[in-house]
């Protein structure tokens, strides 16, 4: 057997070259396609802004003022006033300030056509310009403008068109569990009034029954609990009548 190393020829060097070339050339360009694409996580508002109970949803409602259909293009987080406002994702301040029924509201550029607003806010803890990271505490829940009483009401703009702000939150499968029923006025709680809470914040209840996993998860904790109850009920039973445990005698 031949122990001498394969000798490289030009026309080799030439094709190993080439090889080398297109692996440069390719990593180049999945570097550039990953530094977009953590740029874009960054910049997706996935996180609660604030923690609270989520006191109105997205979209067709009952206007609270006016007791009239109404289009809500974002959600209310009620907390109590001074609550800290964090900012959903990195993004630039576009304005700061009173915006009619929003009271105080701030708005966030976060790129790729994505815009945040927050509404009814007690003060700011930014400016216009400013850039901010996801995390970064921007404002404080207030009750300016039009407002029943103090919360945060949160909206996200894709390419000039309202989004359910939920759609976006990555956190909202963490652990659940129902919640007390809620003391929003009609209108705006969750349907039923039970609120639910997600990773100590809340999801509306219309929005639990469309997510599979919550309901997945549901249903095996009663299928648990029903399973519990029924060996319990049997214990008792055969604690109370031994004959009805005890085996039937052959013929």
């Amino acid at each position: 057997m031949d122990s001498t190393p394969p000798k490289l020829t030009p026309s080799a060097l030439a094709d190993m070259d080439r090889s080398l070339t297109k692996l440069t050339d390719r990593s180049a360009e999945l570097e550039e396609f990953y530094r977009d694409q953590t740029v874009l996580l960054s910049s997706t508002p996935s996180v609660w802004p604030v923690r609270g109970y989520l006191s109105a949803t997205f979209g067709n409602r009952i206007d609270p003022f006016t007791a009239q259909k109404d289009f809500h293009p974002g959600i209310d987080i009620s907390t109590p006033i001074g609550t800290k406002v964090q900012a959903p994702a990195d993004g630039i301040v576009i304005s700061t300030g009173q915006q009619g029924g929003y009271g105080n509201a701030l708005v966030i550029d976060h790129g790729y056509g994505v815009v945040t607003r927050y509404g009814h806010l007690d003060s700011f803890a930014v400016k216009p310009g400013q850039r901010v990271k996801r995390g970064e505490v921007i404002a404080f829940v207030g009750s300016t403008g039009r407002s029943t009483g103090p919360h945060l009401h949160y909206e996200v703009w894709v390419r000039d068109q309202a989004q359910n702000p939920i759609h976006f939150i990555l956190d909202e499968y963490r652990t659940f569990w129902l919640g007390p029923r809620s003391r929003a006025e009609p209108g705006r709680g969750s349907p039923g009034g039970t609120p639910l809470f997600v990773s100590g914040d809340l999801m509306d209840a219309t929005t639990w029954r469309q997510q599979p996993l919550a309901r997945g998860c549901a249903g095996a904790l009663l299928f648990y609990a029903a399973v519990v109850v029924g060996l319990t009920a049997v214990r008792l039973a055969g604690s109370a009548h031994p004959e009805v445990l005890k085996p039937c005698s052959p013929p």
